[in-house]
């Protein structure tokens, strides 16, 4: 995993929260792997650029924001497959992301 605490982003808690009510268990399917990523001269990423017509709205805010551009994964060696149950006993436990969720 990407990360040294093994936490993962997914969803936001209200929509967890909602499925889990309306159907009493949400799951999650989390591939793991070895990513490569195009660190040094972003060839992928100006050819993804062109390939699209140029920069995203998001991709000017972004840069008006002076925030990094993220690095694109241009391989992934999938090499585990995870199901995950989450119940209100699992999401009581979980973390978030930002504040006040």
């Amino acid at each position: 995993m990407n990360t040294s605490r093994h936490q993962i982003i997914v969803n936001d808690s209200e929509a967890t929260a909602n499925g889990i009510k309306d159907y009493g268990m949400v799951g999650l399917i989390l591939a793991l792997g070895k990513v490569l990523y195009n660190y040094e001269d972003r060839t992928f990423q100006r050819w993804h650029e062109e390939l699209k017509g140029g920069l995203s709205n998001y991709s000017f805010e972004r840069i008006k924001r002076g925030a990094w551009s993220r690095l694109r994964k241009i391989s992934f060696d999938l090499q585990q497959i995870s199901f995950l149950k989450i119940t209100d006993d699992t999401l009581v436990k979980s973390g978030s992301f930002q504040r006040d969720f």
